[in-house]
Order: structure tokens, then sequence, then C-alpha cells
């Protein structure tokens, strides 16, 4: 795994933009895997105002969404649907046939992960994934203690992963799991982008890049991934050995 600090959370964000932008003036149909959150929430505005600028075409490009919340719906303002069409589909130019995100308020949830497997094997499998990383190694929803080898499935969140959804989503406290696209189809990515802001970040980034392997953390597999990149401000950086 590599990895970049950069003085801010702004230039972490414009980093990820230009990488991005190459790989799609390199592959104009790359097809690239969103997540939702603060974390990314400067890049893809940086994004949008590229493809204002004529600086990139997303119009050949194919999406699909990391994860979503088990019983939200595409007009709740905290969805992951919600989010991502806000934030940039309807700012760019791309069809709804080239973007699949998981239906949180599928009547079948398990036919809901089928068809999102069904989508990433017809396309080839991703070129692109763009992660966040939680405070216990979670990625997308794969939460400690996940198998490596699954794919979309769904996950029993975590303690800080239900509070930012009840948070976002429900107030009753009843939001308790979520879609999540599995390691096997991260891995299985030809290249993945990990983006980490703040001191809160810090001890789980350290633990990731410098600390030993642990298979019942997420994040780890990302070491068994040929090339992924972290892009880190200077303050999820912080506790860094520095070789």
């Amino acid at each position: 795994m590599n990895y970049a600090i950069f003085q801010n959370y702004e230039e972490m964000s414009y980093s990820a933009a230009e990488i991005i932008v190459q790989e799609v003036q390199e592959k104009p149909d790359l097809f690239i895997c969103l997540p939702m959150g603060y974390t990314h929430r400067r890049l893809l505005e940086i994004l949008v105002n590229y493809a204002a600028e004529g600086r990139v075409d997303f119009s050949r490009c194919r999406f699909v969404g990391l994860f979503e919340w088990v019983g939200a719906s595409a007009n709740d303002r905290g969805s992951c649907q919600h989010f991502l069409y806000h934030a940039f589909f309807s700012k760019i130019q791309v069809s709804r046939r080239q973007v699949y995100l998981f239906d949180g308020s599928a009547a079948n949830p398990y036919d809901e992960c089928m068809k999102m497997d069904e989508f990433i094997f017809k396309q080839g499998g991703l070129d692109l994934v763009i992660l966040g990383i939680g405070t216990n190694g979670h990625i997308g929803f794969n939460e400690p203690g996940s198998s490596f080898a699954a794919y979309s499935h769904i996950s029993r969140l975590g303690q800080n992963a239900r509070i930012f959804g009840q948070t976002l989503v429900r107030k009753d406290g009843t939001l308790t799991k979520a879609y999540t696209l599995g390691i096997k189809h991260i891995l299985g990515a030809q290249e993945i982008i990990v983006l980490a802001n703040g001191l809160e970040k810090a001890k789980i980034i350290r633990r990731t890049l410098n600390e030993s392997f642990d298979p019942n953390m997420p994040a780890n597999a990302l070491k068994l991934h040929r090339n992924t990149t972290f892009l880190l401000d200077r303050e999820a950086g912080s506790l860094l050995r520095v070789f």
C-alpha cells in the first residue's frame, strides 16, 4: 500500500480529484464505486466543477454506490441514494442506466444484493473504488470480523456506524443494518483510493499502515491488494512512522 500526506483536507480532496480525472481520461468508460459521507463531499464538489469546466467527461462512466442503510428510501435526505444524486449524479452528464445504487427500501434484501452483484459482474468488475475508513477499521460497512470473501451483503452496523446513520436517516434508534459491497468486490477492483482526514482517524491509519496484519480488521484486507493508495490530511497521518 502507498500513502501520501497533505497539509489539509482541501489539498487531499484535490489530489484525489486529479487522480480520478486522469483515470477517466485514460479510460472514458471507467467503472467507479463511490461512497457517501463528509470525507468525500469536497471531492465530489471538485469533480462536478471539473466536469462543468470541461476538464473531465463522465458521460461514458459507470457507477455503483458503496453502501446504503437498510430501510432508507431515496427520498430520505440521509440516504446514500439521495446524497450521491444530489451531490454528484444530478450535476454531471450520466444516465440512470449507468448507475446502480442499493435500494434501501427493497422488499427482498437478498435479491437486492444479488442485483448489485449481477450489475458489477456484467460490467466485468470494478475499475476504481473510492473508500473512507472507520475508526474501528471498517471499509464500506464491512465491520470487524467480516469475511474477506464476501460479495454484496447485509451488514450489522457497529456502534459508530449506527450513530452516524441514525443522525442522518433515523431518529428512533432502529437503524441497525446496511447494504454494503463486500471485501471481495473491493479487492477485485483495479485500483483503490482511501481518503481519511482528522485526528480521530490517526490511530486506525497507523494500525492499518504500520502494524501487523489482523484478519479481523477489514481495512487490513487492503494489504492484499496490489494498487491501493491512502490519501491523508496531516492530522490523519500524524501517527505514522516515516521510513
